[in-house]
């Protein structure tokens, strides 16, 4: 496991810029928007990005030709807030606290996923020392939490997972 100290916004950065052509040939708008100040918070940077990969992934999915997918990082406190926001059809309240465990996929999805995509950002940021959810409403927003450094056990948790 390899940690480092990156910026919020390097990481927001990296993980439009891995998606931005996919996003443009589904004929969704992909931006991004970070709050000041800007904090760094301590990373493996391929575990992280490969979350971005899965919620941005999946927000391309389901949402409609036109749509927007924000993804936003915001200072909160001693941690750093990442959302990735669509207009897409949302999860269901009845099936929102399910959507973490591992295989499930909400029932009449559209996409060949198996359920894991969720399941393991969801463990990765934990290692990580941060939280995961989901929000609905006029637009779906799943969020994660990242610890600034000297603030956190996310370089105990992700050595002891090593």
């Amino acid at each position: 496991v390899s940690l480092t100290a990156l910026s919020a916004k390097s990481l927001a950065d990296a993980a439009v810029a891995a998606k931005i052509e996919v996003a443009r040939e589904a004929g969704v708008d992909l931006t991004e928007t970070v709050g000041e100040p800007v904090l760094p918070v301590l990373v493996d940077p391929d575990r992280i990005g490969l979350v971005f990969e899965n919620l941005i992934s999946n927000a391309i999915r389901h949402s409609p030709k036109g749509g927007k997918i924000e993804v936003r990082a915001e200072p909160d406190h001693e941690k750093v807030r990442f959302e990735v926001r669509d207009q897409g059809p949302g999860v269901p309240p009845e099936y929102r606290h399910r959507i973490f465990e591992k295989f499930f996929r909400v029932p009449g999805t559209k996409g060949e996923g198996i359920g894991l995509g969720l399941y393991i950002s969801r463990e990765i940021v934990l290692a990580h020392g941060g939280e995961m959810g989901v929000d609905g409403g006029a637009e779906t927003r799943f969020w994660f939490t990242l610890r600034v450094p000297g603030h956190s056990s996310a370089a105990e948790s992700l050595q002891a997972e090593a």
